[in-house]
C-alpha cells in the first residue's frame, strides 16, 4: 500500500467510535428531528456520565445510579432493516429499536445514548469522555492526559496563563535588544 494511503488513515482507540453519538449528543449535534421533537435530554445524560465515571464499588452508588436509571421505561421492537431503506430489501439484517410507546415512528434516542454509555462504563472507556476546559465541548481523550479538543483550545489556554505571558515577553525583550545591537547571528 503507498504511503500516502497509510497517513491518510486515521487511527481509532478502543471505544472511539462507540461514543461517537454519545458524543454527538452532548454536544447538541444531533439531526434536526431529534432537536425540533426535543428528544435527548443533554442535561440527564451529563449527569449519567459523570456519575458512572465516579462509580466505585459501594452498593449505595450502584443503588443511586439504578435510581436514576428508572426514568428509562421502554418497549423493544425488532424491524427489518429495509424500512428507513427500501434499496435494501433484500438484506435480512434485523435492527433492534426502543420505543416509549410502541410505536415505531417515535424512537427512543435518548435510551439509546444511555445504553452505550454504559457499555463504556462496562468495558472501562467511560474515562475517556471529558469535556474541554476552553470550550466545553465533549471529546473522546485518546490519551490519558487529552484535555482538550484541538490545539487552537490548547493554545488558548496555554496564552492565557500568566507563566506562559511572563516567558513570552522575556524572550520579546531577549529579541528586542539583539536587534537594536545588530547581534544577529
Amino acid at each position: 500500500m503507498p504511503i500516502d494511503k497509510i497517513r491518510g488513515q486515521k487511527r481509532t482507540f478502543q471505544g472511539e467510535s462507540q461514543a461517537k453519538p454519545l458524543l454527538r449528543a452532548l454536544n447538541g449535534e444531533m439531526n434536526s428531528d431529534a432537536k425540533a421533537k426535543n428528544v435527548v435530554d443533554t442535561r440527564s445524560l451529563r449527569v449519567l456520565v459523570s456519575r458512572l465515571q465516579r462509580l466505585g464499588t459501594s452498593e449505595y452508588q450502584s443503588y443511586a445510579l439504578n435510581r436514576f436509571l428508572k426514568r428509562y421505561v421502554a418497549t423493544p421492537m425488532v424491524l427489518p432493516n429495509y424500512l428507513g431503506n427500501p434499496e435494501r430489501k433484500d438484506d435480512p439484517e434485523w435492527q433492534l429499536i426502543w420505543s416509549r410507546n410502541g410505536d415505531r415512528n417515535h424512537p427512543f434516542t435518548e435510551l439509546r445514548l444511555v445504553i452505550i454509555a454504559i457499555e463504556l462504563a462496562i468495558s472501562g472507556h467511560i474515562h475517556a469522555l471529558r469535556q474541554c476546559p476552553v470550550c466545553n465541548r465533549w471529546i473522546y481523550g485518546r490519551f490519558e492526559q487529552q484535555k482538550f479538543c484541538s490545539a487552537k483550545c490548547k493554545d488558548v489556554c496555554r496564552r492565557s496563563d500568566p507563566a506562559w505571558q511572563e516567558e513570552r515577553r522575556k524572550r520579546a525583550r531577549e529579541y528586542y535588544w539583539l536587534h537594536k545591537n545588530k547581534n544577529v547571528r
